[in-house]
């Protein structure tokens, strides 16, 4: 090509030879760095391909994921050149039995399944499953047809990138649902567009009309959100919340926040069985309210696991991989059901680059649920830095029960692999648990900041965003330490009275009342004289059916019309809480706005 010089790269492993799939970057001799004819600015290459680019002196990056050292090099393109790397092992994930994935992020078309199965093979992705728009056309049968859509999209994984069908919906003001298992559904865009809060979120953040009450002024018109996810969990549908403490304001002068909060998130805890994992890291590594957030739960006796999402796509800010769950299988081959096995069992660790395995009393990995005799727990931790040559690992911090216990400073020696063995006498009697965090080269200012609790407490009191500038952080699930007899938090199931009346108040005889439970009947009562009725135990995520003689049926639920809940939940997502504190920043959700006892007090005792 006139005017322009080729770069021919071909990429294996130092150890073995054999080709390796890699990411490529170029910057030229101003730092600036370049987009060669037809590419984009981070490139996969499938073990060889070539650049073409003006003449002139580049620096050149070639990397595959956390799995291999980078290389990086000068070339001089002159004229055409060729250049063999071999990027050498920095730590066999995959060997020892860590799988990694994504399940929140936005491949539209016309990026298509071939490409996105390439960037995970260059980046050391095993897995996604792809949200909206599914690298499908809108205007084309396919992205409207489940089943056929799903076997398009996982026709085109390979043995090193696996494609699936995922989804994020509903995505409403009580918060939004991804999903790493997703079911067939007949008309994934249709059925995603009618599950999008729209009214509510064209004011929210945006409009500066005052609105007291937007559970009434602009009422959520849709199905009860939790209904939709029981019915696709009833499917085999794996559930993750993402962003869980995620607002902002498009327009200071709005009366409500626009909001991706996890508003019904304590809701589902307490019906029970709901979500199956949260999102800890996500956007930016270090995200201080949602790990506050996971603590306090953990702390209410919960055992969610923690995972990481990018919210991105295959470029960007938040490119597909900067953060990551990696997930212990024990399969050097990637088997998509042991990975959300342990993926739900909170086998795993987060993070934006460090390599964090840690073991517990004899080898149990994050996610265990050891016996608390009163003993020692003992853990044991192996960490390694980003595979970048400028990055060391500078702190090792250990959280018992959601705050710092234990913090290891390594910043004079500036390690890049490191071994490590936390050692804690458990209190008897009661349920304990541990994570291990570790930092790269960045890390908090003090020791008090990397206490994730006390740091949320101050951000209610002074204004501090620190933690979003840190670029390297890894972090385990929890290992629990729980006494014989310990159970965690049951589904709450409350006795429910009521009366049935007409729009005059005049109570209805012989009202016929029926529980139902993902579209099935689980109960009936029949009204007295009185309009009485009574259940002794409801699920909390049930509707109910009402047909009175002369009226017309009536639907309910206690997610949507239910008072004190509806109050609860209006509270959360409007985020008066947040316009009444100008020291809190966007993404600043308190543990106390979600009232998480009063709402557990409240559902056990309906009134």
């Amino acid at each position: 090509m006139a005017g322009l010089a080729r770069l021919g790269l071909t990429v294996c492993r130092a150890d073995t030879g054999e080709r390796l799939a890699a990411m490529v970057q170029a910057w030229d001799g101003k730092g600036n760095q370049v987009v060669p004819s037809g590419k984009a600015v981070r490139a996969p290459i499938d073990g060889s391909g070539t650049w073409t680019l003006p003449p002139g002196r580049y620096r050149v990056k070639v990397s595959h994921g956390l799995d291999f050292l980078p290389w990086e090099g000068e070339v001089d393109l002159s004229g055409d050149a060729e250049v063999p790397v071999a990027l050498s092992p920095w730590h066999d994930l995959p060997g020892h039995g860590w799988r990694t994935g994504e399940a929140h992020n936005h491949i539209n078309f016309p990026v298509t399944p071939a490409q996105t199965a390439a960037f995970l093979a260059a980046t050391g992705m095993d897995c996604i499953s792809l949200c909206q728009g599914w690298s499908a056309p809108r205007q084309t049968a396919l992205g409207h047809d489940g089943p056929r859509l799903r076997a398009w999209l996982e026709g085109h994984s390979t043995p090193a990138a696996h494609l699936f069908f995922g989804a994020e919906f509903p995505k409403t003001r009580f918060g939004h649902v991804c999903w790493w298992r997703f079911p067939d559904i007949s008309d994934p865009f249709g059925c995603y567009d009618s599950y999008h809060d729209s009214e509510y979120f064209r004011q929210a953040g945006i409009s500066a009309e005052a609105i007291r009450h937007p559970a009434t002024t602009i009422p959520y018109r849709g199905e009860a959100p939790i209904q939709k996810v029981e019915r696709w969990k009833g499917q085999g549908g794996v559930t993750m919340v993402p962003h869980p403490t995620s607002w902002w304001m498009d327009n200071q002068a709005a009366s409500l926040i626009c909001t991706n909060i996890a508003v019904d998130l304590c809701f589902g805890l307490l019906a029970g069985g709901v979500y199956d994992v949260l999102v800890v890291m996500g956007y930016d590594p270090e995200q201080i309210f949602y790990q506050n957030l996971w603590f306090h739960l953990l702390n209410e006796g919960f055992s969610l696991p923690g995972c990481a999402e990018t919210d991105g796509n295959l470029g960007g800010h938040h490119a597909i991989g900067s953060l990551r769950t990696y997930v212990q299988t024990g399969k050097r081959e990637f088997d998509r059901a042991a990975f959300l096995d342990g993926l739900c069992a909170g086998r795993s660790f987060m993070t934006s680059g460090p390599i964090l395995d840690a073991t517990a009393n004899g080898g149990a990995p994050p996610g265990s649920a050891l016996r608390n005799d009163g003993g020692e727990a003992c853990i044991r931790v192996q960490a390694w830095s980003h595979p970048d040559a400028d990055e060391h690992l500078s702190w090792l911090v250990l959280y018992r029960n959601g705050r710092l216990a234990e913090l290891v400073d390594l910043e004079d020696r500036k390690p890049r692999t490191v071994e490590h063995e936390f050692r804690v006498r458990l209190e008897p009697g009661v349920r304990e648990w541990f994570v291990v965090k570790a930092y790269g080269r960045q890390r908090p200012r003090t020791r008090e900041d990397a206490d994730v609790m006390a740091y949320a407490e101050r951000c209610e009191r002074e204004t501090d965003t620190f933690y979003t500038g840190l670029g390297q952080v890894a972090f385990t699930n929890p290992f629990f330490f729980v006494p014989d007899g310990w159970r965690g938090p049951e589904a709450l199931t409350p006795p429910l009275s009521g009366t049935v009346a007409d729009a005059d108040g005049k109570p209805l005889a012989e009202a016929v009342v029926t529980v139902l439970r993902q579209g099935e009947p689980v109960a009936r009562a029949v009204t007295g004289p009185d309009g009485r009725y009574h259940f002794p135990a409801i699920p909390l995520s049930a509707e109910f059916e009402i047909a009175a003689p002369g009226h017309a049926r009536e639907s309910r639920s206690l997610y949507l019309h239910y008072p004190p809940l509806v109050r609860h939940f209006e509270d959360i997502y409007s985020g008066r809480w947040a316009l009444r504190n100008p020291r809190l920043r966007p993404g600043q959700v308190p543990w106390p706005v979600f009232r998480f006892r009063e709402l557990r007090e409240m559902l056990r005792e309906l009134a």
